[in-house]
């Protein structure tokens, strides 16, 4: 239905390369675009919540670290944020992360993350994906880890995409979709 009638709803342009839209107030419609991450976007990341996301269409990798105490990762600084459209680091504390993984997802694929751990996504241009966020606490936090100690945080924070922007990311989602849906032959 959303993609049928794009311009029926309210989207956001987020600096990942993701424009979204609510179906609910914790239920959200993705799609993923390149051509749209702002440049030296501080992209590893935590959540305020939990969630779980459906891919509808294309694929995902799902980057995933942990702070460690130990010397065997690389230098970070976390980034205490406050989230919207006026974002910014509210303190910087500098830590090790350590890859714990690399998960790719296609289409039809669900997975889950964890609101603690700091991750961030590669996809391919036009990827949908449905996310659904859980165990909703108003006292939790997020972080951005921005790797090295003199770097600055880039804000990814969302705001309201243009008409064009958003027939643009419909334009690249439609064609991902025909190249990928089997078709029926004669």
């Amino acid at each position: 239905k959303v993609m049928e009638n794009p311009f029926d709803y309210e989207w956001e342009l987020q600096g990942f390369g993701m424009l979204r839209t609510y179906i609910d107030k914790d239920t959200r419609l993705q799609i993923w675009l390149k051509d749209f991450i702002v440049p030296n976007v501080t992209d590893v990341h935590t959540h305020p919540w939990d969630f779980e996301s459906f891919i509808y269409q294309g694929q995902i990798t799902n980057h995933c670290w942990k702070e460690s105490s130990k010397l065997d990762g690389v230098s970070f600084d976390r980034c205490l944020i406050l989230t919207g459209e006026k974002a910014y680091v509210k303190e910087r504390t500098p830590v090790i992360l350590k890859v714990i993984g690399n998960q790719k997802y296609t289409r039809g694929m669900v997975y889950s993350h964890e609101k603690h751990v700091p991750h961030r996504i590669d996809f391919i241009d036009g990827t949908i994906t449905v996310l659904t966020k859980q165990n909703i606490q108003e006292d939790s936090l997020a972080y951005s880890y921005v790797m090295g100690i003199d770097n600055e945080w880039v804000s990814a924070a969302p705001r309201l995409a243009t008409n064009n922007e958003i027939k643009k990311f419909i334009d690249v989602a439609s064609k991902l979709n025909k190249e990928t849906t089997p078709t029926i032959q004669d």
